[in-house]
């Protein structure tokens, strides 16, 4: 007897067609997903990094300090340790828009901002008027980006090193990291540093709280603290643990009034509170305890909290605005893969990251 072989039937071959189908449906479109968010973040790294390595030739050449009387004067130095391909000057009469390949900017909440709209202050960048018109420029790469000088900018020393990313503390803008390819939403490939943001809008928003973009906080000098406090720009309670109310400026780098500068003032950083829904959401739901330590934490990379933030791969810490222990020791939250602990650390630590909290 001859035995013949059973091929599988057309009904079977479809359902099994269909089963693939499905499977496909369901995890390519999340695999494509997470490759441009890795990629958006490499390129982000890169050329962050390859600003810094530029701001830090200047400041080896002395010229990193209150030098310019104008964004476009340090743009054109910054041209000398970085190619510059484009420069956009609305004085001039080249609009912002022609160095941005596209005319509007998504935000988080739904809304749009047109790029000439930007300007200093409240209705774009979220600055004081320390910092100078905004200035585009095309990098030799293509990247779109809009700049601002603070005029105010301290003095640094050619002859020390500093952490990554200080001696470009004095610029703030935002640029496009992938051009008009999209989704050309602010906070995904539209990335700010030592800027706030687009008018009043949220970097990114959890739980209800609105956050700003994350940055190094600035160390204040003693006299650069004084003067802004004399200005009424810099707002500060420290609120240290005597009787009295302590309102001060330390005898060295204080990062932590640095970080209540660039918010606006003490009230608009960030509490350990509002730290919570952020941390929560960043370690996959975890209950996390503002008052001591929470361990065997597992961080969700696919989240938002991870995504705008990158707490745990970034900064050691993240400054909070509540009291401070003792005249020299503020208040932070030390973020790491697997743990968190409320802690205090030294005013002159640098290295901290600052949110703030826009109302």
């Amino acid at each position: 007897m001859v035995k013949t072989k059973r091929g599988f039937t057309l009904t079977e071959v479809l359902i099994a067609i269909g089963i693939i189908g499905v499977v496909a449906t369901l995890t390519i479109p999340q695999l494509i997903n997470k490759f441009s968010t890795d990629l958006r973040k490499n390129q982000i790294k890169v050329f962050e990094k390859k600003f810094n390595q530029a701001t830090s030739k200047m400041n080896i050449d002395g010229k990193i300090g209150p030098y310019y009387g104008s964004t476009k004067e340090f743009v054109n130095e910054l041209s000398q340790t970085m190619k510059i391909s484009f420069v956009c000057d609305p004085s001039s009469g080249t609009s912002l828009s022609k160095c941005w390949t596209y005319n509007n900017v998504k935000n988080d909440d739904g809304t749009t901002f047109e790029i000439n709209d930007v300007r200093i202050g409240e209705t774009a960048f979220n600055l004081n008027d320390d910092f100078m018109e905004v200035i585009g420029i095309v990098t030799g790469n293509g990247t779109p980006m809009l700049l601002s000088f603070n005029r105010e900018c301290e003095n640094l020393d050619p002859d020390s090193s500093y952490e990554e990313g200080e001696t470009s503390r004095c610029v703030a803008g935002v640029y496009d990291i992938n051009g008009a390819k999209g989704p050309n939403k602010y906070g995904e490939d539209i990335i700010s540093f030592n800027a706030n943001g687009f008018g009043s809008s949220c970097y990114f928003k959890i739980g209800g709280t609105c956050y700003s973009g994350i940055f190094n906080a600035p160390g204040l000098s003693t006299d650069e603290c004084i003067k802004l406090k004399r200005e009424g720009k810099l707002i500060m309670d420290k609120e240290c643990c005597t009787s009295e109310d302590i309102s001060y400026c330390a005898t060295m780098k204080d990062y932590w009034a640095g970080a209540a500068y660039k918010c606006g003032g003490q009230n608009n950083m960030v509490s350990r509170e509002q730290l919570l829904p952020l941390l929560k959401e960043l370690y996959s739901g975890a209950d996390i305890n503002k008052r001591g330590w929470t361990k065997d934490l597992i961080v969700d990379k696919d989240s938002d909290a991870y995504k705008y933030t990158e707490l745990t791969t970034k900064y050691s810490f993240t400054w909070t605005k509540d009291k401070c222990v003792e005249p020299y020791k503020c208040s932070d939250f030390r973020i790491q893969s697997d743990k968190t602990l409320p802690y205090t650390d030294n005013i002159w630590n640098g290295g901290g990251a600052a949110i703030c909290v826009i109302n």
